[in-house]
């Protein structure tokens, strides 16, 4: 009878419900960890090599996926005979990834102009030794050491430069 089914509808409604809204845990959790992103922390990082360019499109990737996945909630769901809006709950965490990936996309341009000073002012100070003509043997030493010692470095100016071009 309808006076035995609707209880049961109604039930069945809110358990759907019940199962729609932990679906939703895991973006809780998302805007949660997102609120813990901090530029200045990972500036400080980057800075430190602490955080790589590859850490960077990782994060880049993560918060792209999180928009795409925000993007895929259904605006509308039925659960039973309770359908359920979830446009407002969408528009309150899409910002969420948004945010963070503005943090990086501004911040990588200004780490690309701190390794690229630092790479250009390493070149100039190499340049500007091997420039200097030696008039003692000591001076004409000095200038073989610096050489060995660029030499040495070769490989890190070559993986510097190699990192400003991904950037």
């Amino acid at each position: 009878s309808l006076h035995d089914a609707l209880p049961i509808s109604i039930n069945d409604a809110f358990a759907h419900c019940d199962v729609y809204l932990q679906s939703f845990e895991a973006f809780r959790d998302m805007v949660i960890e997102n609120e813990q992103v901090d530029a200045a922390e990972l500036y400080e990082g980057a800075e430190k090599g602490e955080i790589v360019l590859e850490d960077f499109a990782a994060k880049l990737s993560t918060y792209e996926g999180q928009a795409v996945s925000i993007n895929s909630i259904p605006d509308v769901k039925e659960c039973g005979i309770i359908e359920v809006n979830a446009q407002r709950m969408k528009e309150m965490i899409a910002p969420s990834p948004a945010s963070c990936l503005e943090k990086i996309e501004v911040l990588l341009p200004q780490l690309a102009v701190i390794k690229q000073k630092k790479l250009l002012d390493e070149v100039s100070h190499a340049n500007s030794k091997l420039n200097h003509k030696p008039e003692a043997v000591s001076e004409f030493v000095a200038i073989l050491d610096f050489i060995n010692e660029c030499n040495e470095k070769k490989d890190q100016f070559e993986a510097d430069f190699n990192e400003l071009q991904e950037h």
